[in-house]
Parts: C-alpha cells; structure tokens; sequence
C-alpha cells in the first residue's frame, strides 16, 4: 500500500479482521439502503448513527476503498480479460457450488451487473434495469433461486476451450452446467442458447442434461406451418423428432410461442396450456428473482472500476445465498418462522464487526465517546466498573461544580473517571445500560 509523501494516523497495513469490518460496513449500508449518500453524512456526528464512527474513521474507509485490489499486477495473465478478480472470482463461485445440492431443475439466464466506466466487455442491454453493465450468466435453482454457477460474458472465447463447430451460445451453456453434469437435470433457459444442436449434444455422455427453452422463429430447424398463429386461441401444435419436441401455442390472437424441449413431455394440456409450457413458466424465473434480491438490498457504489464492481456483485450474490441457506436450514429443523431479509443482514453485519470493535476498544487512545459507543453494540455494561475505582477511599472535591462550592464526594465518572457529586449524577435504566 503507498502511503504517499505525508503519512497520516490511518495510514498503516491492514489485515483480515478490519477487511472484514469493511465488508460489514458495506452491508450495513445495504441494510439501511443507504449506497447513494455521501461518506460524509455517513460518519457526521448529527446523523445519530454511530456504528460507522466506531468501526473505523471514515479517512481509513475511504483510504481501504481506494487501495482495494483483487491480484498482483506485476503477474497479470495480459491475455485473461478478466485477470485482475479472477482468483477470487474461482474460489468464491467454488464455494458457493458446493455448498448447495440442486434440485432436478435448474433455470440459466444472464444477469447485468450495472457499470458505466470503461471496460472491455461492458454490454448495452434495453431490458434490463441498468441498461449498461457486465453481463453474467447465472446458474439457479428455481425452487429457491440459489445462484449454483455464474460465469462472466468476456466477448472473446479461447480456442483451446472451445469444441469444434461450437457455436458462442453453446459454449457459455456448456461452461455454465459444469456443475449438473451427468445429474439428468432439466434446465430451462432462453431463446439466446437455443440451438437444436445443442439440445442434442446435452443429452449425450459426458454432459446428461435435458433442456426446455423457448426458440426464435428464424431458426431454420422450425417447420413453416409452426411461425403462423393457430385460428384459435389458446390453441398448440407439437412435433415430434428425434427425441425432442417442438410446441407452438397461440395464447392470444396473432402470437405465438414456441418452445422446444429435450425432456420426455406428452401432448397432454391442463385449460388449454400444453403441460411444457407449464413447466417452462413454472422454471423460467429462478435467475431473474434471484437478480431481484441482489437489487434489494445492495452494496454497489459508484466506481470507475469494474473489478471493485465485480466485488460488488460477488458480496450481494454471497449475502442472498447465505440467506436462501439459512432458510433451507431453518426448514430442515421444522422451523417455520421466516426470517426477513434485513435481519439477516444485521446478523452477518455484526458477525463480521465483532472481532475488530472488540479489538479496537482495547486501544488506549481511542475517544471515550467512541469507547462508549463500541461497548454499546458489543451490548457491554459499561456504567459498572469494579469496586475500587467507583469511590475512592478519601473524599475530594467534584471535578465539574465550581471552585467556590467545595462539594467533596468520593464516586467517580465510570467513562472518564473524573469526581462526580450527586448533581452531576445521571441514573439509567439496566435494560439500557447494555445488561444482557
């Protein structure tokens, strides 16, 4: 870390119990939604919010933020785009893959993680909320919408990893179900992978996975009698070839849909739905609910620098799994209290601040007002100190009446250890006090 020409108190190397702080900082503002307020209203004194101050100082905040870096750039794979976050990238996404079993679906789709600096594969995309960002697809689990999998969009594909004649959606649809491999899974996915190519690849050794998606009408695999609307509402054709089947359903005057499926489906409808198209509306919304939780509560700030933004992103998928997991958990013990999203930021706030307030509050040059205010969200009692140092053995003069007063008392100020007569005595309830 440079520490430039002048140094200052909050100029020093940090270590994991204050990065954790720092992350437990950004998910208290994510809890209180507070991303778009200055630092400085942040840590002011008249806010009445003081978990900030007695974390850290907002310089050593700001200082932390600005020297952030995920690798060495001395050692950077010039030709991975996606180097500077890529060895915490790997080992954050294989700890979120073997913490979850999926279910027998699974829904792929692409989240945009919303950016507007300068990088290489930044994407436009008119659907979504932040129209520019970095694209990411996202493995997820609609049952619950646990993100398994997420693999970032770079543009460039390398050609050592790349099948012959594979085509840019097949690849990111193969690299993205690593995970389900030979599980016989099913999962649904949109028009942007569909391929019959590729429904057929997936079936076979070593991949075993069975696909539902929906398919543009220019594919040239679709029959010319399957691009026109029904007569009727609410009505379906299906074709059946080489073990997939291909439906097209009117669900209103001059539309259709057309979806396509690897998986054993029947004509069978239910009010005149096709069942596949039940189980695609059923599957289809795993990846964009979860994308809706991440949106809720989350830690991004403005940055010019897409590898933080990554981080950003990387922290709100880890802060929405680990509720999905503590609800699954919760579930299993046949609790069946729910637990709101913001209490499960207030416990993974405080888990994560613990050890540094408790740190921090053994320095015996912090301010009293600080020391207080530690002791305080460490729920401490910090108004009853030990026999010999609340009364002293002879009486003196009060540290705050006036001289001419000559009022003698033997109590002293619990916090700052200064005399105090009966006047300048304030009594407070335990319960707030900090008591257990």
């Amino acid at each position: 870390m440079a520490l430039g020409k002048e140094t200052q108190t909050y100029h020093h190397y940090t270590d994991e119990e204050e990065i954790r702080a720092y992350i437990g900082i950004l998910y208290y503002i994510s809890a209180w939604k507070s991303n778009g307020m200055n630092t400085h209203d942040l840590w002011s004194n008249h806010n009445g919010i003081n978990f900030y101050r007695c974390v850290m100082s907002r310089a050593r905040f700001m200082l932390l933020s600005s020297c952030l870096r995920f690798d060495d750039k001395q050692t950077r794979n010039k030709d991975d785009r996606f180097s500077p976050i890529r060895a915490i990238w790997e080992i954050f996404i294989k700890n979120c893959t073997s913490c979850y079993q999926p279910s027998r679906n699974c829904t792929l789709d692409e989240i945009l993680l919303g950016f507007r600096g300068r990088c290489k594969f930044r994407m436009y995309i008119k659907s979504k909320p932040d129209k520019y960002g970095l694209k990411i697809f996202a493995l997820n689990d609609p049952t619950t919408s646990y993100l398994i999998y997420v693999l970032p969009y770079l543009g460039k594909i390398p050609l050592s990893d790349k099948l012959e004649n594979e085509q840019l959606t097949e690849y990111y649809f193969r690299k993205c179900t690593v995970p389900i491999y030979n599980t016989h899974s099913a999962v649904t996915c949109d028009n942007w992978f569909t391929s019959v190519p590729l429904l057929q690849r997936m079936k076979e050794e070593p991949y075993g996975l069975k696909i539902t998606d929906t398919v543009k009408k220019n594919k040239k695999e679709i029959p010319a009698e399957f691009k026109v609307s029904g007569k009727s509402v609410l009505s379906a054709k299906f074709c059946h070839a080489n073990d997939l089947m291909l439906v097209s359903y009117t669900p209103k005057k001059n539309k259709i849909v057309l979806v396509i499926s690897s998986d054993k489906c029947t004509d069978a409808t239910n009010n005149g739905k096709p069942e596949v198209i039940l189980d695609y509306n059923k599957t289809k919304g795993g990846t964009d609910c979860f994308d809706w939780l991440c949106h809720s509560h989350t830690v991004c700030a403005k940055t010019n620098r897409w590898p933080l933004r990554v981080f950003f992103g990387m922290l709100d998928i880890a802060a929405v799994n680990a509720r999905i997991l503590l609800k699954c958990k919760l579930v299993n013990n046949g609790v069946k209290k729910s637990i709101s999203a913001k209490a499960c930021l207030d416990k993974l706030v405080m888990h994560l601040v613990t050890p540094h307030l408790v740190r921090r509050s053994t320095e015996p040059t912090l301010r009293n007002s600080l020391r207080a205010g530690i002791n305080t969200i460490l729920n401490k009692d910090v108004q009853v100190l030990d026999e010999e140092r609340v009364e002293l053995p002879t009486r003196k003069r009060c540290g705050l009446c006036k001289r001419g007063t000559d009022r003698k008392t033997k109590s002293l100020c619990p916090s700052c250890e200064r005399l105090m007569c009966d006047d300048h005595r304030a009594y407070i309830y335990t319960d707030c006090a900090g008591h257990e």
